[in-house]
């Protein structure tokens, strides 16, 4: 499967932000044993005022297992960000070339087949100290990572075989 999005909030603030990749199933779900995938993918932002770009590599494993006549799922896995710049804001060298982000959600099918509503919950960087962030971000563990929730909406392009 191949995909791709623009971040409409992104560009609300001043930024081009996409991202685009695919996902390739490599084992097929049995009983209680579930799904796996690979999606290797990046994340572009561009900043029109700053005129600066960010390019990140990003790579998912993920597992998750269908259920009802429409084939919803929920899902298990791992996000993981690489930064390539060698410094941080303000030219402060980069503390952290791989950013680990577990995940947890669920894909409900509409009742036309493209249509799927989306729910994801995800650890940020649980490694990272986040004492000192810009954002005062909550966690489970207080000052490790951030929690985020994202509620999103999806059309499937093309008929489904």
């Amino acid at each position: 499967t191949v995909f791709g999005a623009l971040h409409l909030t992104a560009i609300y603030f001043g930024n081009l932000q996409m991202d685009a990749g695919a996902s390739f199933k490599f084992l097929d779900q049995k009983t209680y044993r579930p799904n796996l995938s690979v999606s290797p993918s990046f994340n572009f932002v561009h900043n029109f005022e700053a005129k600066s770009t960010k390019f990140w590599p990003i790579l998912d494993l993920n597992a998750w297992w269908n259920y009802g006549n429409r084939s919803n799922y929920f899902y298990v896995g791992v996000n993981n960000y690489f930064e390539l710049s060698s410094t941080m804001a303000n030219d402060q060298p980069q503390a952290q070339r791989w950013v680990f982000n577990p995940q947890i959600g669920h894909i409900v099918k509409g009742k036309a087949e493209n249509w799927q509503l989306t729910t994801e919950l995800k650890w940020l960087s649980p490694a990272s100290d986040n004492t000192y962030a810009f954002v005062p971000f909550q966690t489970i563990t207080g000052s490790r990572g951030a929690m985020a929730m994202f509620i999103g909406c999806r059309w499937i392009i093309g008929k489904k075989k």
